[in-house]
C-alpha cells in the first residue's frame, strides 16, 4: 500500500516531465514584478512553445507593437542583450502580473506598459506568455 501512494503522489505532483497540472499561483501585490520565479518561468516557457502559444506570438498585440516596443525603451548600450519578461493575461487580453527578469533601462521601460497594456484575448486563461527579445547592435 505504501507503494501504491508513494507512486501516485509522484504522478500527481509531477505529471508532464516535472511539470505541475495547474499553472502556478500569481504571487499578490504589484502587478510589475522584477524576478521571475522558476516555476513561473518553466510553465511560461512549456505554454509558448504549444502550438497554440506560437500561434499567440504573432497575434498577441491587437494595436501597433511600437506602442509597447517603443524606441526610448529599445535605444543604447543598455538595451543590447537579451530581454526576458513573462506575462500573465487574462481571459480578455488584460495582463494581470508582468515578471521582468531584473531592473534595467529596457525592463523599467517594457514591465510598466505590459502591464497596462490591452493584448489580443489568448487561447486559455490564464495564459503565461514567456516575451523574450534579443537586442543586436
Amino acid at each position: 500500500m505504501k507503494k501504491l501512494f508513494f507512486a501516485l503522489f509522484i504522478l500527481v505532483s509531477t505529471p508532464m516531465g516535472g511539470f505541475s497540472a495547474d499553472p502556478p499561483k500569481v504571487q499578490k501585490g504589484n502587478s510589475v514584478q522584477y524576478s521571475i520565479p522558476p516555476d513561473v518561468l518553466k510553465w511560461a516557457t512549456k505554454e509558448s512553445k504549444t502550438l497554440e502559444g506560437n500561434k499567440y506570438d504573432g497575434e498577441m498585440f491587437l494595436e501597433n507593437p511600437a506602442n509597447i516596443l517603443s524606441p526610448q525603451c529599445l535605444n543604447g548600450k543598455e538595451a543590447i542583450g537579451l530581454t526576458t519578461i513573462v506575462l500573465i493575461i487574462r481571459e480578455d487580453g488584460t495582463v494581470s502580473k508582468v515578471y521582468a527578469k531584473k531592473h534595467g533601462k529596457v525592463y523599467d521601460c517594457l514591465a510598466p506598459k505590459f502591464a497596462t497594456a490591452k493584448l489580443t484575448p489568448p487561447p486559455h486563461s490564464p495564459f503565461y506568455k514567456l516575451f523574450e527579445l534579443d537586442i543586436k547592435k
